[in-house]
């Protein structure tokens, strides 16, 4: 069993939620996954394999697992890619290279510090994305 997929189970069970087929499938295809993957190639990954699912069951399965920090979203590419749980890093803070053609993701781990805060904002996310091809699409 893949590290990614053994320890989301663990977390899901240690939070007090229970295994569903929905969750341990959107699981799955997220463990199997090299790239991120919107709500709807999900979907389509999953049909392959006889799993019907509408796509407001796998966004609130991916909204639980983004909540529980087992996936980070993408915003520019509105996809979601996996997050092992037990890495120990800042999930209010995510810098990002994305590729727009393969969707490819790459966490950048020399984070650029956010250097200008407004007193009295409280920041919830601080995600940085930077857009552009990989050496394979380039």
């Amino acid at each position: 069993m893949p590290a990614y997929l053994e320890q989301a189970q663990q977390k899901l069970q240690c939070d007090g939620y229970k295994i569903t087929n929905a969750r341990q499938d959107v699981l799955e295809t997220l463990a199997n996954s090299k790239q991120a993957l919107t709500a709807y190639g999900i979907q389509d990954l999953l049909k392959q394999n006889c799993k019907d699912y509408q796509a407001i069951t796998i966004y609130r399965v991916l909204d639980l697992f983004c909540e529980l920090n087992l996936v980070h979203r993408i915003y520019s590419i509105n996809a979601f890619v996996k997050c092992l749980p037990e890495k120990d890093h800042d999930h209010h803070h995510h810098q990002f290279l994305v590729c727009e053609k393969c969707h490819h993701i790459k966490k950048i781990e020399n984070q650029i510090p956010c250097t200008t805060i407004t007193r009295g904002f409280v920041v919830k996310q601080d995600i940085h994305e930077i857009l552009g091809l990989c050496n394979s699409c380039n």
